[in-house]
Protein backbone atom coordinates (compact mmCIF):
# COMPACT_ATOMS: atom_id res chain seq x y z
CA UNK A 1 0.00 0.00 0.00
CA UNK A 2 1.38 3.58 -1.20
CA UNK A 3 1.16 5.72 0.90
CA UNK A 4 0.33 9.40 0.13
CA UNK A 5 2.70 12.50 0.05
CA UNK A 6 -0.22 14.74 0.41
CA UNK A 7 -1.26 12.78 3.32
CA UNK A 8 2.54 14.08 5.32
CA UNK A 9 2.26 16.94 4.41
CA UNK A 10 -1.07 17.67 5.59
CA UNK A 11 -0.47 16.06 8.82
CA UNK A 12 2.44 18.29 9.17
CA UNK A 13 0.26 21.24 8.67
CA UNK A 14 -2.15 20.18 11.74
CA UNK A 15 0.61 19.57 13.82
CA UNK A 16 1.54 23.18 13.17
CA UNK A 17 -1.78 24.32 13.68
CA UNK A 18 -3.02 21.92 16.04
CA UNK A 19 -0.07 21.87 18.96
CA UNK A 20 2.45 24.73 18.20
CA UNK A 21 1.40 26.57 21.71
CA UNK A 22 -0.23 30.25 21.02
CA UNK A 23 1.14 33.23 21.24
CA UNK A 24 1.98 34.68 24.76
CA UNK A 25 -1.23 37.04 25.50
CA UNK A 26 -2.55 37.27 29.34
CA UNK A 27 -5.60 36.37 28.09
CA UNK A 28 -6.78 33.81 25.97
CA UNK A 29 -9.07 31.18 24.66
CA UNK A 30 -9.02 28.73 22.17
CA UNK A 31 -10.69 25.54 20.73
CA UNK A 32 -9.51 23.95 17.59
CA UNK A 33 -10.07 20.82 16.17
CA UNK A 34 -8.49 18.77 12.98
CA UNK A 35 -9.96 15.57 11.38
CA UNK A 36 -8.23 14.07 8.30
CA UNK A 37 -9.25 10.27 6.37
CA UNK A 38 -6.18 9.28 3.89
CA UNK A 39 -7.73 7.87 0.70
CA UNK A 40 -10.98 8.88 0.96
CA UNK A 41 -10.50 12.15 0.61
CA UNK A 42 -11.88 13.96 3.80
CA UNK A 43 -10.76 16.74 6.02
CA UNK A 44 -11.99 19.24 7.82
CA UNK A 45 -10.53 21.91 10.50
CA UNK A 46 -12.12 24.57 12.70
CA UNK A 47 -10.73 27.03 15.20
CA UNK A 48 -12.23 29.91 17.58
CA UNK A 49 -10.41 32.32 19.99
CA UNK A 50 -11.89 34.77 22.23
CA UNK A 51 -10.56 36.90 25.28
CA UNK A 52 -14.11 36.29 27.06
CA UNK A 53 -16.85 34.29 27.87
CA UNK A 54 -16.26 30.55 25.75
CA UNK A 55 -14.42 29.53 22.61
CA UNK A 56 -15.83 26.59 20.45
CA UNK A 57 -14.83 24.62 17.50
CA UNK A 58 -16.78 21.50 16.17
CA UNK A 59 -15.98 19.43 12.70
CA UNK A 60 -17.07 16.43 11.19
CA UNK A 61 -15.61 14.25 8.14
CA UNK A 62 -16.92 10.93 6.67
CA UNK A 63 -16.95 8.97 3.80
CA UNK A 64 -16.93 6.07 2.29
CA UNK A 65 -14.93 4.41 -1.19
CA UNK A 66 -12.72 2.78 -3.41
CA UNK A 67 -9.15 2.80 -2.48
CA UNK A 68 -7.69 2.99 -5.81
CA UNK A 69 -10.07 2.63 -9.13
CA UNK A 70 -10.87 -0.30 -10.48
CA UNK A 71 -9.31 -1.72 -7.67
CA UNK A 72 -13.11 -3.27 -6.00
CA UNK A 73 -11.31 -2.76 -2.48
CA UNK A 74 -13.17 -0.53 -0.48
CA UNK A 75 -12.40 1.70 3.06
CA UNK A 76 -14.39 3.75 4.91
CA UNK A 77 -13.68 6.90 7.45
CA UNK A 78 -15.46 9.08 9.82
CA UNK A 79 -13.88 11.48 12.52
CA UNK A 80 -15.53 13.73 14.48
CA UNK A 81 -13.67 16.85 16.99
CA UNK A 82 -15.15 19.02 19.48
CA UNK A 83 -13.73 21.37 22.11
CA UNK A 84 -14.50 24.42 24.05
CA UNK A 85 -12.80 26.52 26.12
CA UNK A 86 -13.82 29.03 29.29
CA UNK A 87 -11.33 30.31 32.10
CA UNK A 88 -10.65 27.09 34.15
CA UNK A 89 -12.63 24.94 32.23
CA UNK A 90 -11.87 22.97 29.57
CA UNK A 91 -13.71 20.30 27.03
CA UNK A 92 -12.23 18.27 24.42
CA UNK A 93 -13.53 15.51 22.42
CA UNK A 94 -12.23 13.23 19.34
CA UNK A 95 -13.49 10.28 17.59
CA UNK A 96 -12.49 8.10 14.52
CA UNK A 97 -13.93 5.09 12.29
CA UNK A 98 -12.17 2.96 9.82
CA UNK A 99 -12.86 0.24 7.85
CA UNK A 100 -11.72 -1.32 4.88
CA UNK A 101 -12.84 -4.58 3.19
CA UNK A 102 -11.15 -6.50 0.48
CA UNK A 103 -13.99 -8.50 -1.83
CA UNK A 104 -13.57 -11.02 -3.94
CA UNK A 105 -10.83 -10.38 -6.78
CA UNK A 106 -8.95 -7.46 -4.66
CA UNK A 107 -5.89 -7.21 -3.53
CA UNK A 108 -5.18 -4.81 -0.42
CA UNK A 109 -6.53 -1.95 1.03
CA UNK A 110 -5.67 0.48 4.14
CA UNK A 111 -7.15 3.47 5.54
CA UNK A 112 -5.50 6.12 8.05
CA UNK A 113 -7.47 8.43 9.73
CA UNK A 114 -7.01 10.92 12.80
CA UNK A 115 -9.13 13.43 14.58
CA UNK A 116 -7.99 15.77 17.37
CA UNK A 117 -9.79 18.25 19.86
CA UNK A 118 -7.57 20.88 21.65
CA UNK A 119 -8.69 23.52 24.05
CA UNK A 120 -7.04 26.30 25.66
CA UNK A 121 -7.25 28.99 28.32
CA UNK A 122 -4.70 31.03 29.59
CA UNK A 123 -4.53 33.84 32.32
CA UNK A 124 -2.39 35.94 34.55
CA UNK A 125 -2.86 35.58 38.31
CA UNK A 126 -1.69 38.32 40.60
CA UNK A 127 -0.81 37.49 44.36
CA UNK A 128 -0.53 40.24 46.74
CA UNK A 129 0.78 39.65 50.40
CA UNK A 130 3.19 37.14 48.64
CA UNK A 131 6.07 35.99 50.49
CA UNK A 132 9.59 36.42 48.91
CA UNK A 133 9.29 33.05 47.16
CA UNK A 134 6.63 30.37 46.73
CA UNK A 135 5.14 28.69 44.52
CA UNK A 136 0.90 29.09 43.45
CA UNK A 137 -1.25 25.43 43.62
CA UNK A 138 -3.72 24.76 40.87
CA UNK A 139 -6.13 22.02 42.34
CA UNK A 140 -8.14 20.18 39.05
CA UNK A 141 -10.21 17.80 38.02
CA UNK A 142 -10.17 15.65 35.06
CA UNK A 143 -12.55 13.78 34.24
CA UNK A 144 -12.94 11.17 30.86
CA UNK A 145 -12.98 7.95 28.83
CA UNK A 146 -11.01 6.88 26.01
CA UNK A 147 -11.66 3.71 24.51
CA UNK A 148 -10.30 1.67 21.37
CA UNK A 149 -12.21 -1.07 19.13
CA UNK A 150 -10.29 -3.49 17.00
CA UNK A 151 -11.87 -5.86 14.84
CA UNK A 152 -9.03 -7.45 12.81
CA UNK A 153 -7.81 -11.17 11.22
CA UNK A 154 -4.28 -10.71 13.48
CA UNK A 155 -3.45 -8.30 16.48
CA UNK A 156 -0.68 -6.82 14.15
CA UNK A 157 -3.20 -5.12 12.08
CA UNK A 158 -4.27 -3.27 14.84
CA UNK A 159 -1.14 -1.43 16.45
CA UNK A 160 -1.61 2.18 15.11
CA UNK A 161 -4.93 2.51 16.33
CA UNK A 162 -4.80 4.86 19.80
CA UNK A 163 -6.78 6.89 21.93
CA UNK A 164 -4.63 9.57 24.03
CA UNK A 165 -5.55 12.19 26.14
CA UNK A 166 -2.92 15.00 27.44
CA UNK A 167 -3.42 18.11 30.03
CA UNK A 168 -0.01 20.58 29.46
CA UNK A 169 0.39 22.85 31.44
CA UNK A 170 3.31 26.11 30.73
CA UNK A 171 4.02 29.82 32.02
CA UNK A 172 5.94 31.24 34.58
CA UNK A 173 7.80 29.09 36.93
CA UNK A 174 7.34 25.53 35.03
CA UNK A 175 10.85 24.56 32.60
CA UNK A 176 9.83 22.97 30.90
CA UNK A 177 6.40 22.60 30.31
CA UNK A 178 4.56 19.88 32.21
CA UNK A 179 2.44 17.09 30.57
CA UNK A 180 0.24 15.15 32.57
CA UNK A 181 -0.76 11.78 30.55
CA UNK A 182 -4.54 10.73 31.59
CA UNK A 183 -6.38 8.09 31.59
CA UNK A 184 -9.71 6.90 31.44
CA UNK A 185 -11.49 7.72 34.31
CA UNK A 186 -10.78 10.56 37.18
CA UNK A 187 -7.64 12.38 37.42
CA UNK A 188 -6.89 14.79 40.28
CA UNK A 189 -3.57 16.41 38.94
CA UNK A 190 -1.67 19.29 41.26
CA UNK A 191 -0.26 21.97 39.20
CA UNK A 192 2.35 24.13 40.77
CA UNK A 193 3.98 27.47 39.26
CA UNK A 194 7.21 29.58 41.29
CA UNK A 195 7.47 32.95 41.76
CA UNK A 196 9.62 35.61 43.18
CA UNK A 197 7.55 38.27 44.52
CA UNK A 198 8.64 42.18 44.87
CA UNK A 199 7.33 43.91 47.84
CA UNK A 200 4.97 41.50 47.98
CA UNK A 201 3.37 41.48 45.02
CA UNK A 202 3.67 38.73 41.82
CA UNK A 203 2.12 38.26 39.03
CA UNK A 204 1.96 34.89 37.40
CA UNK A 205 0.74 33.97 34.04
CA UNK A 206 -0.70 30.37 33.14
CA UNK A 207 -1.43 28.12 30.08
CA UNK A 208 -3.30 24.98 30.33
CA UNK A 209 -3.93 22.87 27.02
CA UNK A 210 -6.69 19.86 26.79
CA UNK A 211 -5.81 17.58 23.97
CA UNK A 212 -7.91 14.36 23.10
CA UNK A 213 -6.37 12.75 20.24
CA UNK A 214 -7.26 9.45 18.31
CA UNK A 215 -6.16 7.43 15.11
CA UNK A 216 -7.48 4.50 13.41
CA UNK A 217 -5.63 2.20 11.07
CA UNK A 218 -7.55 -0.29 9.45
CA UNK A 219 -6.03 -2.75 6.41
CA UNK A 220 -6.71 -5.98 4.64
CA UNK A 221 -11.01 -6.46 6.47
CA UNK A 222 -9.64 -4.51 9.54
CA UNK A 223 -11.78 -2.32 11.91
CA UNK A 224 -11.43 0.42 14.09
CA UNK A 225 -13.38 2.54 16.39
CA UNK A 226 -11.69 4.82 18.60
CA UNK A 227 -13.80 7.46 21.47
CA UNK A 228 -11.84 10.16 23.39
CA UNK A 229 -14.14 12.11 25.39
CA UNK A 230 -12.94 14.51 27.62
CA UNK A 231 -15.56 16.88 27.04
CA UNK A 232 -16.89 16.69 30.69
CA UNK A 233 -14.34 18.40 31.54
CA UNK A 234 -11.22 19.23 32.94
CA UNK A 235 -11.81 21.47 35.64
CA UNK A 236 -10.02 24.24 38.23
CA UNK A 237 -11.15 23.49 41.43
CA UNK A 238 -8.79 25.31 43.59
CA UNK A 239 -5.76 27.77 43.53
CA UNK A 240 -3.71 28.30 46.58
CA UNK A 241 -0.53 30.09 47.84
CA UNK A 242 2.60 28.15 49.18
CA UNK A 243 5.37 29.67 50.72
CA UNK A 244 9.17 27.99 49.24
CA UNK A 245 9.10 25.62 52.44
CA UNK A 246 5.69 24.04 51.53
CA UNK A 247 3.66 25.61 53.83
CA UNK A 248 0.51 27.34 53.03
CA UNK A 249 -0.23 31.46 53.03
CA UNK A 250 -4.00 31.94 53.71
CA UNK A 251 -3.41 35.76 53.80
CA UNK A 252 -2.22 36.28 50.64
CA UNK A 253 -4.87 38.06 47.61
CA UNK A 254 -5.87 36.38 44.32
CA UNK A 255 -7.09 37.95 41.64
CA UNK A 256 -6.79 37.45 37.67
CA UNK A 257 -6.54 39.31 34.73
CA UNK A 258 -9.61 37.59 32.94
CA UNK A 259 -11.54 38.39 35.99
CA UNK A 260 -12.10 34.43 36.76
CA UNK A 261 -12.55 33.35 40.84
CA UNK A 262 -10.41 30.24 40.93
CA UNK A 263 -11.85 28.73 43.85
CA UNK A 264 -15.57 29.35 42.80
CA UNK A 265 -15.78 28.21 39.17
CA UNK A 266 -18.70 25.90 40.01
CA UNK A 267 -19.60 23.19 38.14
CA UNK A 268 -20.08 23.01 34.51
CA UNK A 269 -22.20 21.10 31.38
CA UNK A 270 -19.30 20.82 29.14
CA UNK A 271 -19.13 21.06 25.41
CA UNK A 272 -22.29 19.68 22.93
CA UNK A 273 -21.00 16.24 22.30
CA UNK A 274 -20.72 15.09 18.77
CA UNK A 275 -20.90 11.67 20.10
CA UNK A 276 -24.36 10.65 20.32
CA UNK A 277 -25.36 11.93 17.03
CA UNK A 278 -22.56 11.96 14.33
CA UNK A 279 -21.33 8.77 15.77
CA UNK A 280 -24.71 6.86 15.20
CA UNK A 281 -24.18 8.26 11.54
CA UNK A 282 -20.75 7.20 11.49
CA UNK A 283 -21.97 3.98 12.53
CA UNK A 284 -24.68 3.65 9.76
CA UNK A 285 -22.09 4.89 7.37
CA UNK A 286 -19.93 2.36 8.36
CA UNK A 287 -22.33 -0.89 8.26
CA UNK A 288 -23.90 0.35 5.17
CA UNK A 289 -21.00 -0.30 3.44
CA UNK A 290 -19.90 -3.37 5.15
CA UNK A 291 -23.14 -4.38 4.28
CA UNK A 292 -22.80 -3.75 0.63
CA UNK A 293 -19.43 -5.00 -0.03
CA UNK A 294 -20.44 -8.53 2.50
Amino acid sequence: MKLRVAWSLWMACCACLLFAAPAMRALDLTAEVGVQGEYVGQSCSQSGSAQSGTASANCTAQAAGLIDPPNPDTATFGGSGSAQARYGILHSFASALAACNVVTGGVSCGINGTAVGESIFSDVITITGAPTSGYLDFAVRVDGTATVTCVAPSAPLCAGDYASTDLTVAGDGITPEQTFELSSGLSLPNVDLAFDSTGGFAAVYVEMNLTASVGCQASNDASCNAINNFSNTALVTGLSVFNAQGRLVSGAGLSSESGTNYNDIGETSGVPEPSFVILAALGTLLLTVCHRLG
